[in-house]
């Protein structure tokens, strides 16, 4: 779309929703990843806390949920990939 660099490419309706729909995996992957990536992530730290040598196991786990949301990026990347500009 030239807006990293050179001159942004006028978009017509059809390109524009095309953008919309892809951006959607990654918005929704990272909305609900997030949501439950924040109750693991706390849930590690009180596991942490009661247990100190099971600190790891907490920083997996939220890494673990995190792979959903890289997920949705690459098949937003994926999509992308597809439009005609």
């Amino acid at each position: 779309m030239g807006l990293l660099g050179g001159t942004p490419v006028e978009l017509n309706l059809v390109q524009s929703w095309q953008i919309f729909f892809a951006a959607l995996p990654v918005g929704f992957a990272g909305w609900i990843s997030g949501i439950h990536q924040g109750k693991v992530c706390a849930a590690g730290v009180a596991m942490a806390a009661k247990r100190p040598e099971t600190l790891m196991k907490g920083v997996i786990y939220g890494a673990m949920v995190e792979t959903y949301a890289i997920f949705g990026l690459i098949a937003t990347i994926l999509l992308l990939q597809g439009i005609k500009i």
